[in-house]
């Protein structure tokens, strides 16, 4: 039952509602009479809650916020909703009070042992998680069934191979946490049918040492690995479901046989599934360009451990990539978004290999130091040393143009690659300073259309949608190649990625 509550489905459950747990299940361990009947409706991760009453000891506006709601289902499952907010003040209907709420946030839960004190801290915990996103099974394009051998006319077997499934594992975030890339293959006999195999593709994240960690935690590592699938294949995929289990060494799903022929079973200390919203309404099907597991599958553990480690430099790029998924974003926004993409490259991974002295005076530091030391000894006025202080430093040579930096991106792309700016100019081979000329384009485009026309300004900017969307285009290829090589991949595997490799061959 736990299984059919996912994001990418709806469901309506019936249970009793509650401001607090204590009023939903006092210490006598039964459902109070003070608990409010009410649906939750789970529709593609929209979460509402209609009650049929009002809940008991607050008093809400329109749109005001409850921290949680609690509740117990007719099938024995227990929720908590958290981020609720009143969304339709208390009405008559039929003779009694009813109150709508939307929430941000559900944990559905199954309580193997019924200990409801597990979910009175303040956030709900686990060590373990799982997620699966669309066509996630299309990305696992290894370890293919094998027709044997040895089929004859009447009859023939497949063999399932699922080593790549068993044997990976990634250590992430200073060995805190592991990532596996799953493929669960169960044989099934069915009476009238005879046997057949299913297939169920997922992503396990585990806290190393059982450490208990928020589920929050596990869904930002989650939206951050499909993030990673997204901008590998160049597509957007949505959550199938993710679902948590908190365990221990002792409680854990596990089975082990008596010697009565009997099974002795044991469960998590509790397990269940994360619902929240999601706000691409459409999953992007792979393109037969797409970069899937077979190509990667010997770098996957640099890839995924270094996508982590420059999480906090990658993720201002990554963000503006998502952002220009958005359907109803103009040529113009999307190359604008893409040209700081391309800054924030140039600041979170160039700018310190590339800094420059002031000046071939070795005695320039000492000079200025003395001028500062000066300053503080003679009382000069505030305002003035300040000023003075920001002068000395405002070395231009250490603080590069926006043109220079996106000239910097331009340049650092191999030979090959250097191809695609014939969609740019035919005849680039001939300009010997075609990246400056292309990136202060670039960068009067981004002018213009952020802060509007000015006089005689802005010039050389690209105007028709050809020349747009040609560079967009390129930039796809430059900011592509770029992000993928920080994350380790070498330029004679990186050009052989189908997406870079049909540009250059």
């Amino acid at each position: 039952m736990l299984d059919s509550y996912r994001l990418d489905n709806k469901n309506i459950l019936k249970g009793k509602w509650a401001i607090s747990l204590n009023e939903l299940i006092p210490d006598d361990g039964i459902i109070s009479n003070k608990a409010i009947s009410g649906n939750l409706e789970l529709n593609n991760g929209k979460i509402t809650l209609d009650l049929n009453g009002r809940l008991t000891g607050v008093s809400l506006s329109l749109f005001d916020d409850i921290e949680k709601i609690y509740g117990y289902l007719s099938n024995n499952l227990y929720v908590v909703l958290e981020k609720c907010y009143l969304i339709n003040p208390t009405i008559i209907s039929n003779g009694y009070n009813v109150e709508k709420y939307i929430s941000n946030y559900a944990y559905i839960i199954s309580l193997p042992n019924n200990d409801v004190s597990v979910l009175k801290n303040q956030e709900v915990y686990a060590t373990r998680a799982k997620f699966s996103f669309s066509y996630l099974n299309d990305w696992y394009n290894i370890d293919h069934p094998i027709l044997n051998d040895d089929m004859s006319k009447d009859s023939f077997s497949i063999k399932y191979i699922n080593k790549f499934s068993n044997e990976n594992s990634f250590n992430i975030l200073d060995n805190k946490f592991t990532i596996k890339i799953k493929r669960d293959i169960r044989a099934i006999n069915e009476f009238n049918k005879g046997a057949s195999a299913k297939m169920d593709y997922y992503i396990e994240v585990i806290s190393n040492n059982y450490e208990v960690k928020s589920v929050r935690e596990f869904y930002e590592i989650s939206q951050w690995f499909m993030k990673l699938i997204d901008f590998l294949t160049q597509s957007k995929k949505r959550f199938s479901y993710i679902k948590f289990y908190l365990e221990d060494e002792n409680n854990k799903f596990q089975s082990k046989s008596l010697d009565n022929g009997d099974y002795d079973y044991k469960h998590p200390i509790y397990y269940g599934q994360f619902i929240f919203r999601q706000l691409d309404e459409q999953a992007q099907e792979f393109k037969y360009n797409s970069l899937r597991l077979s190509y990667i599958k010997e770098d996957l553990e640099t890839i995924i451990c270094n996508w982590f480690k420059y999480k906090e430099k990658l993720k201002p790029v990554i963000d503006l990539y998502t952002q220009n998924y958005i359907s109803t974003l103009d040529i113009e926004s999307i190359l604008v978004n893409q040209t700081e993409m391309m800054e924030r490259l140039y600041d979170n991974f160039f700018n310190s290999a590339r800094e420059t002295q002031n000046c071939d005076d070795s005695n320039l530091d000492n000079t200025i130091l003395e001028i500062k030391d000066y300053l503080d000894k003679n009382n000069i006025e505030i305002s003035i040393k300040e000023e003075i202080t920001r002068r000395l430093g405002n070395d231009k040579k250490n603080y590069p143009t926006f043109r220079e930096k996106l000239t910097v991106i331009l340049e650092n792309i191999p030979e090959q690659l250097k191809n695609i700016f014939y969609l740019i100019d035919q005849n680039w081979k001939n300009d010997t300073n075609f990246e400056k000329n292309f990136a202060n384009r670039l960068k009067d485009t981004r002018n213009y259309n952020t802060h509007g026309p000015g006089n005689n300004k802005n010039k050389s900017r690209l105007k028709a949608f050809k020349e747009l969307n040609n560079a967009n285009t390129v930039l796809e290829y430059i900011i592509y190649y770029h992000v993928i090589h920080q994350l380790g991949i070498t330029d004679d595997i990186l050009l052989n990625y189908p997406f870079l490799r049909r540009k250059i061959h």
